[in-house]
């Protein structure tokens, strides 16, 4: 395993089974593309502002096809989005939070949304769509649908458990209780004799901490954390790094990205990037084969004969 001690923290592995901390990441992804499709190779790019993945495809047989390409967004449990804490993402954006956009050819694709409603596991979708809510819009639009209700109709969604009447957090009005999960999909025509690079881009799910760099990094010579934090297993830390946080103060404010690409298809070669931004930042990063290419920025080849790890990047400002 090669290591690199620089300035902003910075640590990407394959995911170690996290804890049940305050530390556990939401993982983001990439393109689910049906019908399958070949990718000669694929580049996920991991910035602190911003995530890319670029794939070089083909249809899989000799015809052309139009293929539909998805990205599933994170599950948000609507009555955190209107708590009144700092979330990691734009409420006033929509359904599609991380602002999710797919090329194909450097060409812009039309973006469709799809989004469910879950309470338990249960998908309760039906009785918010019956009633025209925009249930997954975690912004104002949909607390202004909510608080349009007739005092009939906000009876049976309090009744089911889909709404505090009472409202959540900073929200008085009458708060949502399920939580949204949103698809968006695009379409592509394929050329069988040639390939066509798709690019999706979109804002990373953030994990803001506080850490307590007054702890002792305890864990394997890998998979060190610190104490009550065993969830940054998969940031692979080392005590160089642990020792630039130390010079931050007693808390060290960091942030965490997880990305984990659809297992469903297959990449020929799967080229890491990650760019620190900051030339002056430190970063320790931890990923086999990791070479410096650019003042700011590693890179290495990851093995695809198996299951792609979650990829975990962990920064400090």
């Amino acid at each position: 395993m090669h290591k690199i001690a620089l300035a902003l923290l910075l640590a990407v592995c394959a995911a170690a089974p996290a804890a049940a901390d305050d530390t556990a990441g939401v993982p983001t992804g990439g393109l689910v593309f049906s019908p399958p499709v070949t990718v000669s190779q694929a580049t996920l790019r991991i910035t602190p502002a911003g995530i890319a993945v670029e794939y070089r495809v083909k249809p899989a047989g000799t015809a052309p096809v139009e293929t539909r390409m998805s990205f599933t967004g994170p599950r948000i449990p609507m009555d955190y989005a209107f708590s009144g804490l700092d979330v990691p993402f734009d409420r006033a954006g929509g359904p599609n939070v991380l602002a999710a956009s797919v090329t194909a050819g450097g060409k812009p694709l039309k973006t469709t949304l799809a989004s469910r409603a879950f309470v338990d596991g249960a998908d309760v979708s039906a009785p918010l769509e019956a009633l025209k809510l925009p249930f997954g819009d975690p912004g104002d639009r949909l607390l202004g649908a909510v608080g349009a209700l007739s005092a009939p109709e906000r009876d049976v969604l309090a009744k089911a458990k889909l709404i505090e009447p009472d409202g959540c957090g900073a929200t008085p009005e009458p708060c949502p209780l399920w939580v949204a999960e949103t698809v968006m999909s695009w379409t592509a025509a394929l050329d069988p004799t040639r390939e066509t690079v798709i690019r999706l881009g979109y804002v990373p799910w953030t994990t803001m901490l506080f850490l307590d760099t007054g702890e002792p990094l305890i864990g394997g010579a890998e998979a060190r954390f610190p104490k009550d934090k065993a969830g940054l297993a998969r940031f692979c830390i080392d005590d160089g790094g642990w020792r630039g946080l130390k010079k931050r103060g007693p808390q060290a404010l960091v942030s965490g990205v997880d990305v984990a690409l659809d297992p469903s298809t297959p990449i020929g070669e799967l080229r890491l990037v990650v760019d620190k931004g900051d030339p002056k930042a430190m970063v320790s990063l931890c990923a086999n084969g990791i070479k410096k290419t650019a003042p700011t920025v590693f890179e290495t080849v990851v093995k695809t004969t198996g299951p792609l790890p979650t990829f975990s990047v962990l920064y400090a400002p």
